[in-house]
């Protein structure tokens, strides 16, 4: 070859052939241009200078001429079979063949209550709909129809069983598989010291359904990581709660002024705590102070940590969290907007869009459509007026004592809104706490739920404009999500932290002024009825011109909120992206593994 490059990665090639692999002469072109006219121009003389040289009968040009043909022999014999890039292509088919047959195979495997379930089914149910993924959820026998009910239909899951360890080795009573349903922390302690006595049965099933490509189980399975480490699987950590709650629990916590205050320190912004808001462990049940201290020597081995969380709601924490933190963690929520009722939702908050592919949308939607006790209270809802209904719910192990419920019962009475409030099963017998003559008073603007109710459904609800909630980290999404300030009063676990989250960072929810981290309901003080009126009243956008226009604003920050939300889940949303980020780490380090 004469060799005359012009742009683009022509003068590398004219590397190669002249000076690799000898078989070319150049022209003597020396410059990189787009546009003819900036090119200098190559004299006649010189062309035929290269030109002889090439095409001449000398020595040089005859072994330049040699090398071309034994090139082409070995060009001819590459792509025939056995050559090397017919070997190549061979393989690349076959690991896509590979790929193709087996999809990438995650293991779920959730915490058996009520809050910590739907979650990471939801998760499974987000990377099965991926495409190639395949999830498996494992549960317990009398958790399995929660986790079935939840399922993607059509999605690439699979449910596996094992047993819970049998009442007799408990001391539980037999059927008992969910922690929410106990309420004594005796029985409690009996559950958590029962947990562990799945190891064996799980580490038996990962062995049965290999291959598996991960494990993503409960922060409350510490053990799962020497069960996944044994058969070279890595263990990702779901903790149920967000990256700021993450941060702040590891904070170091310095007296105030007064010693009733403290500060958290180093984090991205200052958080200020009342001591008695803390999380104490020492007051656990036992069964939990050993947990904690098996968490803490080996949730370092984890391969990462999945986050029900999306960028733009903790950005600071996020990036504290991976780089001050050290931690290896992928934020794939808000999961809500995923699960069950989260179609229905998308359409309740965004009537008007258009879907990218409607008949797919629709299946989705008439499959999570709600029937029954759910229909009723949506005609309800559609009675009220946009934004005037306030929702109350203190999720599904939140309990508090019978004069805290009659307090609650004169708060929403006083505070003259519709209301939706939802009682735990085995809450007190409602006649022994709610005020004389509460529901006949309220029968037109209030209902009152015992046990479960469809709290996505009724948060994207128009007519909903607040919640008041205990702070799980469920519900705090739920209600960013669905755009609904939050009145905050949170019990006890992380809900502190994200109380301040909700309060101070994202301005988007009021106090109600729960000021103590207690288990049980009798060791927290009682917030007075005024109180609750109030804060309620507040809220909602009721008093003074000064507290409408505050109420305003955070329904203004809380519908932006929403909106981020959204966009974090589409495809190219932060969320999104780091999900994808997550299942092509997998699939790499399986590949790399397979090599």
């Amino acid at each position: 070859m004469v060799t005359w490059p012009l742009y683009a990665e022509q003068f590398f090639n004219e590397r190669l052939i002249v000076d690799v692999l000898r078989i070319g002469v150049p022209v003597g072109a020396t410059m990189y241009a787009f546009l003819p006219a900036e090119r200098p121009v190559i004299e006649g003389a010189q062309i035929e200078t290269a030109v002889r040289k090439a095409m001449g009968g000398g020595e040089k040009a005859a072994e330049m001429r040699k090398r071309a043909r034994e090139l082409a022999e070995a060009a001819k014999r590459a792509m025939e079979p056995g050559g090397s890039s017919y070997v190549d292509l061979t393989n690349l088919i076959q690991d896509s063949d590979y790929l193709a047959r087996r999809p990438l195979h995650v293991v779920f495997f959730p915490f058996m209550a009520t809050g910590h379930m739907p979650p990471m089914v939801d998760m499974a149910n987000l990377f099965a709909a991926r495409g190639g993924v395949a999830t498996t959820i494992v549960a317990t026998p009398a958790n399995a129809p929660l986790i079935d009910s939840r399922r993607l239909p059509g999605a690439n899951i699979s449910l596996r069983i094992l047993p819970f360890p049998s009442p007799a080795l408990t001391g539980l009573p037999p059927g008992i598989e969910n922690i929410a349903e106990l309420s004594d922390l005796d029985s409690v302690n009996r559950f958590m010291v029962a947990v562990p006595g799945l190891r064996e049965p799980f580490s038996r099933l990962l062995r049965e359904i290999r291959p598996v490509d991960a494990v993503i189980s409960d922060y409350f399975f510490p053990w799962t990581i020497p069960v996944a480490e044994e058969l070279g699987i890595p263990r990702l950590v779901f903790h149920g709660t967000g990256f700021f709650a993450l941060c702040a629990t590891a904070a170091p916590a310095t007296p105030l002024g007064s010693s009733d205050t403290v500060v958290l320190g180093s984090l991205p912004s200052r958080v200020v705590m009342l001591r008695s808001q803390m999380p104490d462990r020492g007051k656990s049940p036992p069964a939990f102070r050993e947990l904690f201290g098996e968490i803490a020597t080996t949730e370092g081995r984890s391969f990462g940590t999945v986050v029900n969380s999306f960028y733009e709601l903790e950005p600071d924490y996020i990036r504290h969290f991976r780089e001050a933190m050290g931690h290896r963690a992928w934020h794939v929520g808000p999961i809500a907007l995923f699960g069950r009722d989260g179609a229905l939702l998308q359409r309740r908050l965004h009537p008007k869009e258009k879907q990218e592919d409607e008949e797919a949308q629709e299946r989705k939607e008439q499959a999570y459509e709600p029937t029954g006790s759910s229909s009723y209270l949506i005609e309800w809802l559609d009675r009220n007026r946009p934004g005037s209904v306030i929702y109350v719910c203190f999720g599904s192990m939140g309990r508090l004592g019978a004069t805290q419920l009659t307090q609650l019962a004169f708060g929403l009475e006083a505070s003259g809104c519709p209301f939706i409030w939802v009682v735990r099963d085995s809450d007190d017998d409602d006649a022994e706490w709610l005020p004389h003559g509460f529901k006949e008073r309220v029968e037109d603007r209030g209902l009152v739920l015992k046990g479960w109710a469809p709290q996505t459904l009724i948060l994207g609800h128009p007519s909903v404009g607040g919640f008041i909630t205990h702070c799980g980290w469920n519900s705090c999404l739920e209600g960013v999500v669905a755009g609904v300030p939050m009145v905050t009063w949170p019990l006890y676990a992380e809900q502190f932290f994200n109380e301040r989250l909700i309060v101070d960072m994202l301005r988007i929810g009021m106090p109600v002024g729960a000021t103590k981290f207690a288990l049980l309901p009798e060791e927290r003080p009682v917030i007075e009825g005024a109180q609750i009126k109030t804060v309620v009243r507040k809220a909602m956008g009721g008093g003074e011109e000064e507290a409408a226009l505050a109420a305003a604003e955070m329904r203004r920050r809380a519908r932006e909120l929403a909106e981020a939300a959204k966009r974090a889940m589409e495809p190219g949303g932060s969320s999104y992206v780091d999900l994808a980020n997550l299942i092509q780490e997998l699939m790499d380090r399986r590949l790399a593994v397979k090599d």
